[in-house]
């Protein structure tokens, strides 16, 4: 696990980005630079990419497709990394932690193109596979923790109505992430390619003034000293979405020889006010 220190305004934008897989004739190349539109207008904005920068699938693969294989980055991992650094260049200086993916490790054997090409290049801090970032205000105060991992458990439902796919979904990433960090309000992965957001639960309690009952919610408190605990149900949790279509017109992919179904594209946006995450969005491309 990598730790890393940041500094940010009280009120900002916290951005998850992940599973862009650059090299790969299915990426949704539209939504990245919409994204990456969003991101610089956005004065406030931070961002952490969640792995997966490229496709890194070789020709000698047996996951490697001719029909998605982009013509430009040639089934290069270089080239593709090139093609990465090119693409989020203009938003390097907001983008707090790069995170390592599978996809990226496929040629861990020739080195680790994030690290030593894409992280280097822009000027990010490399994240590895699990970073947990410290959020401090411009005064060095400790606002909160996010916890970020590339992940490689798959979240899945077979439930026959949507709503309730949903929610098992939703329990699924929890429980994946949950006893993963016990002092970070905020826990995102990667690598499922879904778009899934839960946030805390608060439940009622009733306490007394000495003369009538008063209404209580449980609270989570974001700023925890260093043996301090923010209970499970109190902290927001994500699944960063990805930018790799699941079909396309005219050509076959590893995706429809699965029997995968459609997924959403997008990515997440927490909404961080006077210090604290209040709000975990997710945005559709």
């Amino acid at each position: 696990m990598y730790l890393h220190r940041v500094m940010a305004k009280p009120s900002f934008n916290l951005y998850f980005v992940s599973d862009t897989q650059i090299g790969n004739l299915l990426v949704y190349e539209k939504g990245i630079q919409e994204m990456i539109a969003r991101v610089l207008s956005d004065k406030d904005a931070h961002v952490i990419f969640v792995g997966d920068c490229i496709d890194g699938i070789m020709m000698n693969d047996k996951r490697f497709y001719d029909e998605t294989a982009n013509p430009v980055t040639k089934a290069k991992p270089l080239l593709e990394a090139k093609y990465f650094i090119e693409l989020f260049k203009p938003i390097a200086h907001k983008m707090d932690v790069i995170l390592w993916g599978n996809h990226d490790k496929f040629l861990w054997r020739f080195g680790n193109l994030v690290k030593d090409e894409i992280c280097s290049s822009l000027g990010v801090a490399y994240g590895g596979y699990v970073s947990k970032i410290q959020y401090v205000d411009t005064n060095g105060n400790p606002m909160f923790k996010a916890y970020a991992a590339h992940g490689r458990k798959g979240i899945s439902s077979t439930a026959d109505d949507v709503h309730r796919r949903r929610t098992n979904k939703e329990l699924i990433l929890k429980r994946h992430l949950q006893d993963m960090a016990g002092d970070c309000i905020i826990m995102v992965k990667g690598h499922n390619h879904q778009l899934l957001s839960l946030e805390p639960t608060p439940e009622l309690y009733l306490t007394d003034d000495g003369e009538e009952l008063v209404q209580n919610y449980t609270r989570a408190k974001q700023n925890v000293g260093p043996n301090e605990r923010i209970h499970p149900a109190l902290r927001f949790y994500g699944c960063s979405g990805s930018f790799l279509r699941s079909q396309m017109i005219g050509v076959d992919s590893y995706v429809e020889e699965a029997e995968l179904p459609p997924v959403v594209l997008g990515y997440l946006m927490a909404h961080v006010r006077d210090r604290e995450v209040v709000r975990l969005e997710e945005i559709t491309v």
